[in-house]
């Protein structure tokens, strides 16, 4: 199934940052990918509402969690 995180993207500029438990970078694909901790999503959204070009940039943030 999809899921929608967003809409009224701008740009094709999406950055993608993965951490370890200890909050330093870690590759999130590859060919032996370290399973992230944190996963950091940055999108630049536009109010479609609005007469002006603003833009706004957001960052999603998922945390593994284990138990």
């Amino acid at each position: 199934s999809d899921l929608v995180l967003a809409r009224n993207l701008t740009g094709a500029a999406v950055a993608v940052a993965c951490t370890d438990s200890a909050g330093a970078p870690v590759s999130c694909t590859g060919p032996t990918p370290t399973v992230p901790s944190a996963v950091s999503l940055t999108l630049t959204l536009r109010n479609p509402g609005t007469a002006d070009d603003n833009e706004y940039e957001i960052t999603l943030t998922g945390q593994r969690r284990q138990t």
